[in-house]
């Protein structure tokens, strides 16, 4: 889990939640644990990835700390839409906004960067 950070007057803020995608279950959960890896610039170039909106986002109702990703609601979007839904299978990570993450599991992620 990476923790992606732009620049607000001068100081680091921490911006994206980066998570390794898993594209081949249906609703994958996340455990949002630190200490999190800071994701630079540069290790963006080869980069697939998708961003899961705040409303999209499920919090589990029974482990603390844990947000599910509903990738079956993403395929079924695509299939919808006339894509292909196998494509989502080609994503490399979900990025979350950190405030979207902090707001919905009640977790305050700048206290746990390494």
């Amino acid at each position: 889990m990476w923790v992606y950070f732009e620049e607000i007057d001068g100081e680091l803020q921490p911006k994206w939640l980066i998570v390794k995608a898993i594209t081949d279950v249906k609703c994958p959960y996340y455990t949002v644990n630190g200490p999190f890896e800071r994701m630079l610039e540069e290790d963006m170039l080869d980069f697939h990835a998708f961003t899961v909106p705040l409303g999209d986002m499920i919090r589990d109702p029974f482990k603390e700390n844990s947000i599910g990703v509903p990738v079956y609601k993403f395929k079924a979007d695509l299939e919808s839409k006339g894509i292909d839904p196998n494509l989502f299978n080609d994503i490399d990570y979900f990025i979350m906004l950190v405030d979207d993450v902090q707001e919905l599991i009640e977790v305050n992620i700048s206290r746990q960067l390494s």
